[in-house]
């Protein structure tokens, strides 16, 4: 192998570690989204029934 083919084969190694890193950044922040979304609707629903309560 000469030093160029060394230096493709390395850098084809970073860039598809790069794109799993990627891949999985987006996949966190996707569930994080998600787990927000559904706590937030969680404590709306909360304070629409403590709301009820107080009302009567």
């Amino acid at each position: 192998m000469h030093a160029h083919e060394v230096l493709e084969h390395a850098e084809s190694a970073h860039a598809k570690q790069q794109r799993s890193i990627g891949l999985t950044t987006s996949v966190v922040a996707v569930l994080l989204a998600f787990a927000t979304m559904l706590a937030n609707d969680g404590n709306t629903k909360k304070i629409v029934a403590e709301t009820r309560i107080a009302d009567w």
